[in-house]
């Protein structure tokens, strides 16, 4: 986009669209990437990339995966009387906002720290998710599809009850959870990324990769938009099962959209 677009293009084609902005923390973090080595040359695009981000003024960012999956169990159990809200409150988008200008201006001392503790927090779990997985499917029967997988409410259940939200949705219906996925779209999304995952591993002794388990948690924030860009292809194509309700484009297709 960056090389595409100035700024002022690029809102004006966005406005012209009727299009609003917003940012998930985990793009944040993915720019920021730039600042964890010392590479000048990645630095300078580092600070190009935020540059370009805070000149946007963007007033939208999603919130953690967490809450926006707490959002729609809360939304279920109380029978759609609570709306969502899957946005950063007003402090938190003042303080992003802030921590966007440091890094355009080239401050990321505490950006790289922070990036730097969340990749070694990576390198650390994501072997004892990936062996999880694979201890949990290691006694079944691969199916034809993940499809049967997804489509069995039992197996949805279980998905839960195997994470820190069990607690919330014990008392919830799985006609309420799982019939209408448009309606809690983090939470099923979040369900049909962790079944794809066990269905790697019934595919794949080696189970699910680094790569794979950590970039599915863009698909789910995603949901707060309605319309997802991303470069990666991969995350593309899995989308229409993952998440089949959700609008996902390509960078090339965003800039057709926006040049038309």
């Amino acid at each position: 986009m960056i090389q595409e677009f100035t700024v002022s293009s690029f809102l004006e084609r966005i406005k012209r669209k009727q299009f609003e902005l917003c940012l998930g923390l985990h793009n944040i973090y993915e720019f920021g990437r730039c600042f964890l080595e010392n590479d000048m040359t990645k630095i300078e695009k580092g600070k190009i990339i935020f540059k370009y981000l805070h000149d946007l003024k963007i007033e939208f960012f999603a919130n953690t995966e967490k809450c926006l999956i707490e959002s729609d169990i809360t939304y279920a159990k109380y029978g759609g009387r609570t709306i969502p809200f899957p946005w950063l409150d007003s402090l938190n988008i003042v303080a992003t906002k802030q921590e966007i200008y440091h890094l355009s201006i080239g401050n990321f001392s505490k950006a790289k720290q922070f990036i730097k503790n969340r990749e070694d927090g990576l390198t650390k779990n994501t072997p004892v998710f990936r062996q999880a997985v694979i201890s949990n499917n290691s006694e079944q029967d691969k199916p034809l599809n993940v499809q049967i997988l997804m489509n069995d409410w039992g197996c949805r259940r279980d998905i839960i009850n195997q994470t820190k939200y069990a607690t919330m949705a014990k008392n919830i219906s799985d006609s309420v959870l799982f019939s209408e996925p448009t309606k809690y779209p983090f939470l099923n999304t979040f369900i049909n990324v962790n079944i794809h995952l066990n269905f790697i591993a019934l595919a794949k002794p080696q189970g699910p990769s680094k790569k794979r388990t950590s970039d599915y948690r863009h698909l789910i924030i995603s949901n707060a938009a309605d319309i997802f860009v991303t470069n990666d292809m991969n995350l593309k194509k899995n989308s229409l099962t993952l998440c089949p309700h959700h609008k996902v484009l390509d960078t090339t297709e965003f800039k057709e959209m926006l040049t038309k």
